[in-house]
């Protein structure tokens, strides 16, 4: 019972999907759960596990998450970034436009290279599935070609830039 009435008129935070919620506790029921109102629409509802109630500790409003700021150099512009898998992808078969690979052996080169690492348990998977889906988007515009099942090469018919 002491429990209930702790919370009893505080700010909480509830998960409802996806997004965060905030409401106040406005009763306790034993068979229905806990009364809340939401912040933003008025609405009212019960809550029966008080596990999903998040107190915000005394603060009025849950602070947003801080974006990321990229990554800056000691002259304040943006430092150069290590290519993505796809880039860096592109970057090895480049390197022999007529050869063509599977997606396996295109990521122990990229590895090799020191372009491009993963910690996934599958990471040639990753790199197959994202070379699939550049040629599903761009078509003959892709920088990538897949002659045979699981073989990739550089595509002969993309113009360059």
């Amino acid at each position: 019972m002491g429990y209930e009435k702790h919370l009893i008129g505080s700010t909480c935070e509830i998960a409802v999907g996806k997004n965060k919620v905030e409401v106040t506790v406005i009763s306790h029921d034993e068979k229905k759960g806990y009364k809340v109102r939401y912040k933003k629409s008025g609405n009212e509802t019960f809550v029966k596990d008080a596990g999903r109630l998040r107190l915000l500790d005394g603060k009025e409003k849950a602070e947003p998450k801080a974006k990321p700021s990229p990554a800056k150099d000691n002259n304040g512009t943006k430092s150069a970034r290590k290519p993505g898998c796809l880039d860096a992808a592109a970057e090895v078969l480049a390197q022999d436009p007529k050869k063509t690979m599977n997606a396996k052996e295109i990521f122990e080169a990229v590895k090799a290279a020191g372009l491009w690492d993963s910690d996934a348990a599958t990471p040639w998977a990753t790199i197959s599935s994202a070379i699939g889906r550049e040629i599903d988007k761009k078509g003959d515009q892709s920088r990538f070609r897949k002659d045979s099942t699981g073989q990739f090469g550089i595509n002969p018919k993309k113009k360059p830039a």
